[in-house]
């Protein structure tokens, strides 16, 4: 009867070497799996933060731009070297703090769009462009994100009584 060859003591210390080598390799893929995972989550709820302020800023933009009075307000201080008005926007569910600065910046008699300036007179009484500079910051809470938008604007209104009111707020003495 043939007789069974063992291995050798050194033969099989060498296999368990190598079993705990492949071991460990496996569980540092593991690990480092976790940790990727973790940081793509990271980086996708970082991205979701940022939408989210850019978002709320433009909409205290276009609240400042629909609201007459407040833009008033933004030309009688920038007219009396007052401090801009700012307008705070809530936001329904999210709980992002969002508020809109209104800059008056010049009253035009007429304005320029598509390479051509064009004022406005209806039944003789004198119109003229209210141009603004608004700028709308969110802050997300717990996130540290914060956005800023700026966005150039202007309204058609009556005409001021005082020819000196018109120009730049910045080159009035």
């Amino acid at each position: 009867m043939p007789r069974q060859q063992s291995l050798p003591s050194r033969e099989r210390g060498v296999v368990l070497a190598v079993a705990l080598i492949l071991l460990l390799v496996i569980t540092l893929i593991g690990v480092a799996s976790f940790q990727t995972t973790g940081l793509e989550e990271q980086m996708a709820a970082n991205s979701q933060f940022n939408s989210m302020a850019f978002q709320a800023s433009d909409t205290a933009i276009e609240e400042a731009l629909d609201d007459l009075a407040y833009l008033d307000d933004a030309y009688v201080a920038g007219d009396q070297g007052t401090a801009w008005p700012t307008k705070t926007i809530t936001t329904p569910g999210a709980q992002i703090s969002a508020l809109a600065t209104a800059e008056f910046v010049e009253l035009t008699k007429n304005v320029v769009e598509n390479n051509s300036a064009s004022s406005v007179s209806i039944d003789g009484a004198s119109y003229a462009f209210y141009n603004y500079e608004v700028h709308g910051t969110a802050t997300v809470p717990n996130s540290g994100t914060t956005n800023t938008n700026v966005q150039g604007a202007y309204v058609m209104g009556p005409g001021p009584e005082d020819p000196t009111k018109y120009g730049r707020i910045a080159d009035r003495p």
